[in-house]
């Protein structure tokens, strides 16, 4: 990976000094190459000097290695405790083995949709809902629809904004908020106001504080703060490393996804968050909530019931490019397949692919749930049944909800309460 140009010249501008020494002693290096041995001793003292300015930090007199036992510690007890990082089962329901492929990391369910069990308020889901369809109005229909009628693309889009947004709830709900607060958003609170009042004390009479403040931080400030396309780039490059993270594995191979899900966050949704948070008037307000020594006022309302989360927003039928005045666009692609002929185990051509894309999307269970179900409805449907042959309906239907339904069901799918309860009954 190419290191990015702002960086290169941020880090320049930092240490300016130290800059224009490696460039002259590599000009030296350059012009005495004769002696090498000589320049090979002072570019090993360079070196030196280098790592251990980075190793002893301006925190600790030594490097504290103590955070790194407990981090591993704790990491161990969370993959046991936690059933979502741990992604593999232990015994393959069909073969009985430990190392079955269909058990891989990569194809657990939460893996490929985080969403599953992810439940929100009502209307939270709504108000999320609403301003994401705002989003994709303002920044991806005003564009598009001059390219395309096709809905797919913004489809796919819609699933992998629900999966990075599941991923991003999933870990937020890890997430320890006091000790954050106490080392990190209260430290550097208190850095930035120290930095404001040096500023005050040793300013100019007239001089405007935050030009004082910014004068007094010096080469300590912040790449992002530099200017307001400084602070832009950040934020991209900032979202760039978070994509591998909370995105799907094919929608990291699209650099066209990748690029338009990078700008929607910067610029569109993260930046506007940044300058809302960053407004004098609401760090006032928040602060005199937290003072007030009154309680809290109840809710007005009932809390809304649970909804998943972003279904609607994944799965609504939206008019044809976002206009309300053209009615649901519906695919008349001749790659578009029926699920009953891909399902037709006659016709094993296109059922043995469609069975290899499930298992990459942890699915497989829900199309041999699907067959089994067929397979039912078929001998169900033969109006000259034995006794005999109710039996067996009767032990497949069984089968199903040991297999499917049941609370500790190997392969187990998620459907309502009261379908699970009339197949139990």
């Amino acid at each position: 990976m190419a290191i990015p140009v702002f960086l290169v010249k941020y880090l320049f501008q930092r240490h300016s000094k130290f800059a224009s020494f490696l460039a002259v002693l590599l000009l030296v290096t350059l012009v005495f190459y004769r002696y090498i041995f000589f320049t090979l001793a002072i570019w090993s003292f360079v070196l030196g000097v280098v790592a251990a300015y980075y190793i002893l930090s301006t925190d600790f007199l030594l490097p504290s290695l103590l955070p790194y036992f407990r981090y591993e510690r704790q990491s161990k007890v969370d993959a046991t405790a936690d059933d979502e990082l741990t992604l593999m089962k232990t015994q393959c329901s069909v073969c009985g083995q430990r190392r079955c492929p269909r058990h891989r990391q990569e194809l657990n369910i939460l893996a490929f949709q985080p969403w599953t069990g992810l439940e929100v308020r009502e209307t939270v889901d709504k108000a999320l809902d609403e301003f994401l369809t705002i989003v994709l109005n303002e920044f991806v229909y005003t564009w598009y629809r001059t390219l395309s009628t096709d809905e797919e693309f913004v489809d796919e889009l819609r699933t992998s904004i629900r999966f990075l947004l599941s991923v991003l709830l999933r870990r937020a709900k890890k997430v320890d908020v006091p000790n954050m607060v106490k080392s990190k958003l209260l430290r550097a609170s208190l850095q930035h106001l120290h930095a404001f009042l040096q500023a005050r004390k040793q300013g100019r009479p007239g001089e405007d504080l935050q030009e004082a403040t910014l004068r007094l931080l010096g080469p300590n400030l912040h790449y992002a703060m530099q200017s307001r396309k400084g602070e832009l780039e950040y934020v991209r490059r900032m979202v760039e490393k978070l994509f591998p993270f909370v995105l799907r594995p094919q929608a990291l191979q699209s650099r066209a996804m990748c690029a338009l899900l990078r700008e929607i966050l910067a610029a569109s949704v993260i930046m506007p968050a940044m300058d809302a948070v960053a407004n004098p008037d609401m760090v006032n307000n928040i602060i005199l909530v937290f003072l007030d020594p009154n309680p809290a006022p109840p809710p007005p309302e009932v809390p809304s019931p649970l909804v998943p989360f972003l279904a609607s927003f994944s799965n609504q039928k939206l008019p044809s490019l976002g206009d309300p005045d053209l009615p649901p666009k519906i695919s008349k692609s001749s790659l578009r397949f029926v699920l009953v002929d891909v399902m037709d185990v006659d016709c094993p051509k296109m059922l043995y692919p469609f069975m290899q894309f499930l298992k990459g999307e942890a699915a497989v269970n829900v199309l041999q749930f699907a067959l089994s179900c067929e397979d039912f409805n078929k001998k169900i449907l033969d109006p000259e049944l034995s006794q005999q042959d109710l039996v067996r309906l009767h032990s497949d239907v069984c089968d199903l909800y040991r297999n499917y339904l049941a609370p500790s069901a190997p392969d187990r799918i998620s459907f309502e309460d009261s379908i699970v309860s009339e197949m139990q009954e």
